[in-house]
């Protein structure tokens, strides 16, 4: 969160340069597809009076079936450090 947390145009910007299109969820979201069956949706919810920044990852339910769960980790991180990677911070 700390990349991303309060810098909304940046993460859209970067997520842009991965090949991201945005998505309607959360405050901020955009759908990566490292793989052409394995949609990945990058979710961020805006900080209010109550909760600091936070963030999700979501996966289509099929991801099951085509990955094991510590490669669907190993993706989840390496969608993320490569957005991060694309922002230039």
């Amino acid at each position: 969160m700390k990349t991303f947390g309060l810098n909304y145009e940046l993460f859209h910007a970067a997520g842009e340069k991965l090949g991201g299109k945005g998505a309607a969820m959360g405050d901020v979201s955009m759908s990566f597809w490292p793989f052409p069956k394995i949609p990945v949706t990058l979710l961020l919810w805006r900080e209010d009076e109550e909760f600091p920044p936070d963030g999700n990852i979501l996966f289509d339910a099929s991801i099951k079936d085509i990955l094991p769960v510590e490669d669907i980790a190993f993706l989840a991180g390496t969608v993320v450090y490569k957005l991060m990677a694309f922002s230039g911070v």
